[in-house]
This record gives C-alpha cells, structure tokens and sequence, in this order.
C-alpha cells in the first residue's frame, strides 16, 4: 500500500478492509494487484494481478520460473 507517500507492507485483511480504494502492489514483482475476498464465514483473502506476469512468483500457475519486474510496475 502507499500510504502518506511511502509504500508499506500491511496484510491482506488490511489491504481489503482499511484501505480498499487505494492503490496495491505486488511485494514481488511491483504490478498492480487487486484483493479478492471470500465472502464466507472462514474464507480468506487473496492477491489478484490486475494483469498477469510471467515472472511473479508469487503466481505459480503463470509464473515462468525466473523471476522479473512487472512491465507495468507501480512506483
């Protein structure tokens, strides 16, 4: 998240709940991500690219095993 100019690391939960309209970005590779929610009881919260990147690690189903910044990176 950048919050007050400064990108930091908050959780998903965070991420989702307290700062939803605000701009994310991937720890890994710096694209532009969303944060998609399980809406029931127990569910979870999961980091979505807003545009996929074969060198994200963090995306194993697409990820081409070298890892790269994002060509859209944010900040």
């Amino acid at each position: 998240m950048k919050i007050d100019g400064v990108w930091s690391a908050v959780s998903l939960a965070e991420a989702r709940t307290l700062y939803g309209m605000m701009l994310k970005r991937c720890p890994a590779c710096h694209g532009q991500v969303n944060i998609a929610g399980n809406y029931t009881p127990g569910g979870g919260y999961k980091l979505q690219h807003r545009r996929s990147h074969s060198g994200c690690p963090l995306t194993p189903a697409a990820f081409s095993g070298t890892p790269s910044r994002h060509p859209q990176a944010v900040g």
